[in-house]
């Protein structure tokens, strides 16, 4: 493959990512419009929430399996198809039944997509992992910047069905420019059993990998406060800080503005010091975050903590990075879909949890509990950072534990 292929395949890969996050990050700026259309308590949404990133993360494993023995492609163009029809029934749901049930699907659909996509670029990339698959994940992070405005601004202008409706025409523009520009590739795998590869048994050897379960369960954490943080900050900032939508969508949008920006830089410091290093510096920082935004009250110091979100959310390259380097090549899509199902699974727990405490207590406690638990994990992954670096200044190709 040339460069020019690479780099257009980088290109539009990043593209449906944007595509494809935009449909879930829509709802979350949308949701104190929801708790009143559909009389909705913020536990119910939460729950909801939790349903969808849960079902998101479930078809990780599979969805690697599938591609292995498929082809990444075909996998690829059915999930984005199967996520632009989700958030077009999200668009014109009648009752909340309905909403949530098409929430759900969505997050089946759009599930499909991440694991496969991870793999299908760095395939292209081999020198350049951690720097690839971060400007692959920024797709997600100019979602989260984009969406939140435009969903307020059509949603001001007609109603918040118009801006769901919207971002399932992007899916379908982007889900075009795709299958234009990306070519038919042979399976990885085309004689493996699927009946065998999806077995549980299968994934529960993977989890067993020596080493695996620390930095698992310090991700896990991780990836519970970016629930948090995409469930509930738009209404956490119009609840607790009591903000106009306008303004709450602006700093939410900005704190993926921020995470755009750092995700590549902080593949890179992961691909040159280590995903250990880069991964424990995003951690400090969402822990300074959350500790700012429930103990402060100037608008000044709430900017600081915005941005403290919005850099330490962008550990996403150093992640992948670190996770597929534990596996072979011809395993690393499911393997890597099998350790993305547990976190994103475990993760997704951050929206019922914020929700309930919020309705049980408020929102201070809410996402004071987030703080401690990142400051604890914080203290663990620095002493594993420590522990794993010691006599070695440069990172190893293939990281032990």
């Amino acid at each position: 493959m040339n460069w020019r292929s690479g780099y257009t395949i980088l290109l539009v890969a990043t593209a449906a990512n944007l595509a494809q996050v935009s449909t879930r990050m829509i709802i979350s700026p949308l949701v104190p419009r929801l708790l009143v259309d559909f009389t909705a308590s913020r536990t119910v949404v939460g729950g909801l929430l939790t349903g969808m990133w849960a079902l998101f993360a479930l078809m990780h494993y599979p969805s690697g399996v599938i591609a292995e023995r498929l082809g990444s492609r075909m996998v690829l163009i059915v999930a984005l198809a199967a996520t632009c029809l989700a958030s077009a029934l999200l668009a014109v749901a009648p009752t909340f039944p309905l909403f949530a049930a098409a929430m759900l699907v969505l997050g089946c659909g759009a599930g499909f997509y991440f694991v496969v996509a991870t793999g299908f670029v760095a395939d292209r990339f081999s020198g350049q992992t951690g720097q690839a698959l971060g400007i692959h994940s920024s797709g997600g992070a100019f979602a989260g910047f984009l969406v939140p405005v435009v969903a307020i601004v059509i949603a001001n202008r007609y109603t918040w069905r118009h801006s769901i409706a919207a971002s399932s025409l992007f899916v379908l523009v982007v889900l075009i420019a795709f299958v234009s520009l990306t070519k038919p590739e042979p399976p990885a795998k085309p004689d493996v059993d699927l009946y065998k590869a999806l077995h549980p048994r299968k994934p529960l050897g993977v989890l067993r990998t020596p080493g695996l379960a620390l930095p698992l369960g310090i991700i896990v954490v991780a990836a519970f406060a970016w629930q948090a943080v995409i469930s509930f900050l738009p209404t956490f900032l119009v609840q607790h800080w009591l903000l106009s939508e306008g303004l709450a969508a602006t700093l939410f949008s900005t704190v993926f503005v921020l995470n755009a920006v750092a995700m590549p830089a902080i593949g890179r410091l992961g691909d040159r010091f280590g995903n250990r290093l880069a991964i424990t510096l995003c951690l400090v920082l969402l822990c300074s975050g959350f500790t700012i935004l429930v103990s402060v009250d100037r608008f000044p110091a709430l900017l600081v903590g915005i941005v403290c979100l919005g850099i330490g959310m962008s550990y996403s390259g150093a992640i992948q990075s670190f996770f597929m380097a534990r596996f072979d090549r011809g395993d690393r899509v499911s393997g890597f879909g099998t350790v993305r199902t547990v976190y994103m699974l475990l993760g997704s727990l951050g929206g019922v949890v914020t929700g309930t405490l919020a309705d049980s207590f408020d929102w201070g406690v809410s996402y004071g509990v987030v703080a401690g638990l990142l400051g604890v994990t914080v203290v663990v992954a620095g002493v594993w950072t420590l522990k794993t670096s010691k006599g070695s200044s440069k990172p190893k190709p293939e990281p032990e534990v």
